[in-house]
């Protein structure tokens, strides 16, 4: 989930990373030196055009322009006033249709706009100012009649670039987004570079009718960051967090609620991050001196839920490397039943790369159902196993066990322990226990050195 953090993090359109307002100026050259006037030709490919102009009285100007290519005709109109304000429009034969208008605010902001149309499908309009002023629209119909369309703003206020996205696709999907951009107090001592601030904000409904909102950043100082919920038409639910920052760091937390069949629902979550190991860092005295060393963690857990409330099962898991060879994973699992009894199992394993230590832990768990004397259940039984070696050259091998009688007084005990030693050398320790509840029991144990029994004993009741 470490590249969910990239992947997930929401990229603006290219229009909102312009940081200079674009030069407008005019498209076309005006070819007269009269009133009026008129000239043809052939283009390089050999399609014919003609083009004509002329002033009215009012001293517009104003003109036209025909021609053939491939497909057949094509044809502009346009005008221009006394004021520098032009206009022009244009279609071919394939459908397309086109027009282009600039001019001057009474401000002297001066502004351009462009729109295109093919085949009355699909339709483009772009228009910027002097002032950094961005604006459009797109949309349009699939072939089967399913319309879509986008509209985006883009403004300069006070040195902070702001712009606004939305639309709706051919799914009856829809979306809407903010963003800002805003130049820091800092700058890059290499480049000279202004640094940049940039955060925003998107929201939408996809086809399936799910709801969902983000909210991002990006920091030419911190880093990014980013989070994101959603909600489906069954009342499920996501939460998702995640981050980076310049150091290389990233991390990323996600939870939320499953809603399935039959009123069961089911509470979950997961988290992963990576951290860069710092020279000079220390752990256990041991202090990090080599570059690319990192920490990785990764967790989950759920909690499922019974139509009328009840826990019914819980879930959990580690993952683990904190960079100075110490490693490890635990998982757990806790089972209830309708009548109130549980089972408990879990696991561990890990490892100490500085030591040599290799270990591996399992236990568990079982009470009854709760009664008048056992508010959390009867305790049923529970076992447990460890094993493991380290860097003088021990090796360790243990099992213990209880068990009760749910109905009685009755159990047992069992230990097993097994050494072997650096020089070699096994030690074993055992020893047991039973009893009936009723006076009678018996108890016993023994510990062997290598091939020899240095110690034992056994008593017993009744």
């Amino acid at each position: 989930r470490l590249a969910y953090e990239q992947s997930h993090q929401t990229q603006a359109p290219i229009m909102m990373q312009a940081t200079k307002p674009p030069v407008v100026q005019a498209s076309r050259q005006i070819p007269w030196s009269e009133d009026f006037g008129s000239k043809e030709g052939i283009d390089v490919n050999g399609n014919a055009w003609q083009e004509t102009w002329g002033l009215d009285e009012d001293g517009n100007m104003f003109g036209s322009k025909t021609g053939y290519d491939h497909a057949g005709q094509w044809s502009e109109t346009w005008t221009q006033t006394k004021s520098g304000d032009f206009e022009l429009s244009g279609y071919n034969a394939e459908g397309h249709a086109w027009t282009e208008k600039f001019g001057t605010y009474e401000n002297g902001t001066t502004w351009k706009e462009k729109s295109l149309t093919k085949d009355q499908f699909w339709v483009e309009t772009n228009g910027w100012d002097s002032e950094g002023r961005i604006w459009g629209v797109r949309q349009g119909l699939t072939g089967d009649g399913k319309g879509w369309t986008e509209e985006w703003t883009q403004v300069m206020e006070d040195g902070v670039t702001k712009g606004s996205l939305k639309g709706t696709n051919e799914h009856n999907e829809s979306w809407a987004e903010e963003w800002e951009t805003t130049p820091l107090n800092a700058f890059d001592a290499e480049t000279g570079e202004q640094k940049m601030s940039m955060c925003g904000q998107k929201s939408g409904v996809d086809r399936a009718g799910t709801s969902w909102k983000e909210a991002w950043g990006k920091d030419d100082v911190y880093g990014r960051w980013g989070m994101r919920e959603e909600t489906e038409v069954d009342g499920s639910t996501a939460t998702e967090h995640w981050g980076s920052n310049t150091r290389g760091d990233v991390w990323c937390s996600k939870w939320g609620v499953k809603q399935h069949p039959l009123g069961v629902s089911e509470e979950w979550g997961f988290s992963c991050g990576q951290k860069n190991l710092q020279i000079g860092q220390e752990m256990d005295g041991v202090t990090n001196y080599d570059e690319g060393k990192t920490e990785t963690w990764t967790e989950s857990w759920s909690k499922i839920f019974e139509a009328d409330g009840r826990l019914a099962r819980t879930h959990a898991e580690k993952e683990g490397d904190n960079g100075f060879g110490d490693r490890w994973v635990e998982k757990w699992d806790e089972l209830y039943e309708k009548s109130g009894a549980t089972n408990k199992w879990a696991s561990k394993k890990g490892a100490k790369e500085r030591t040599n230590d290799e270990w591996t832990e399992e236990w568990g768990e079982k009470r009854g159902a709760p009664d008048e004397y056992n508010e959390h259940g009867k305790f049923l039984s529970c076992w447990a196993e460890k094993k493991g070696t380290n860097g003088f050259g021990e090796v360790w091998h243990d099992q213990w066990s209880e068990n009760y009688e749910e109905y009685g007084m009755g159990g047992n005990k069992v230990c097993n322990k097994w050494r072997r030693r650096s020089d070699g050398v096994d030690v074993v320790e055992r020893s047991g226990e039973e009893w009936d509840g009723k006076g009678w029991f018996q108890k016993g144990g023994e510990t062997v050195v290598g091939a020899d029994r240095v110690d034992g004993w056994h008593e017993r009741a009744w």
